[in-house]
């Protein structure tokens, strides 16, 4: 999964944190910024150093939008394929995405699902109405359409937009995970065994989060969100739960809902912060 990381202005990420993103996702790197009015990308970008030493360029009072590509769709370490990507032609709006469309997939095609979900979706939507994103039903036909992946959008104003999209975003020190559930990763397919070993794996998908983002651990976390399918399973789900965080515990909210993407009985979301 690729990782897309938002820097506010006058906070960035530790060159550990970045170098470890880049290990993690080594089919190019790229990101944007704005100058002189509109917004600049560099992108394409195969050596860690190289990329270090071209962020730190971006002076320290204007945000950035930063993304490490892991190919999932098109041609690996190509640059047409690397983000962010501009949106329609005038550079004053530009995107990163996270996750596979699968249904902008072409086999063996060069071009990723983003490339041609961009040329066949956003341009479009952009040269009608360059305000598309102020539309809440315009969001969230791209939620749907995009087969509910992740984006973040960046423009000329130095405005963020971001849907609930991302596996984590980061806002200076502060971590934003997106709620996990018992996926194994070998496979995409939740975890058998019962109420323990689907909150052993919520808890072990959190875990590769976290440490995809500023090699965090649960120590960093300061407020949990556990959703439920069947409070009556709690302190089944809390057994495992306590052996992942040690006092002083995080803040924790723990809500029953009705039911859970692809069958779940539980997810947690979590906020953590950087040392």
């Amino acid at each position: 999964m690729c990782q897309i990381i938002v820097c506010p202005e006058n906070l960035r990420p530790t060159r550990e944190a970045f170098e470890n993103a880049f290990d993690r996702n080594p089919d190019g790197a790229g990101f944007a910024y704005v100058a002189n009015g509109e917004v600049v990308i560099e992108t394409a970008i195969f050596d860690f150093s190289e990329f270090y030493e071209a962020f730190l360029k971006i002076p320290l009072n204007r945000k950035a939008l930063v993304h490490f590509r892991l190919s999932s769709a098109g041609e690996k370490r190509q640059a047409e394929n690397c983000h962010p990507f501009f949106v329609g032609d005038d550079r004053s709006l530009c995107f990163a995405h996270n996750g596979t469309m699968k249904d902008f997939i072409v086999q063996d095609a060069p071009e990723s699902d983003t490339v041609r979900f961009r040329d066949q979706i956003l341009n479009p939507l952009y040269a009608e109405n360059r305000d598309f994103l102020r539309s809440a039903p315009i969001r969230k036909m791209i939620d749907v359409v995009g087969n509910e992946s992740k984006f973040v959008f960046f423009d000329k104003d130095e405005k963020f937009s971001i849907g609930p999209y991302s596996q984590a975003v980061s806002i200076g020190k502060t971590l934003y995970c997106a709620g996990q559930i018992p996926l194994d990763p070998a496979n995409g397919e939740i975890v058998t065994g019962g109420i323990q070993a689907q909150t052993k794996q919520v808890l072990e998908n959190l875990r590769a989060v976290l440490k995809a983002n500023h090699l965090m651990t649960f120590e960093n976390v300061v407020k949990t969100t556990v959703f439920m399918v069947d409070l009556g399973e709690f302190a089944a789900m809390n057994e495992i739960y306590a052996q992942a965080f040690a006092e002083p515990f995080p803040a924790r909210s723990t809500i029953q809902v009705a039911a859970l993407p692809k069958g779940a009985r539980v997810e947690i979301e979590a906020v953590a912060v950087s040392e």
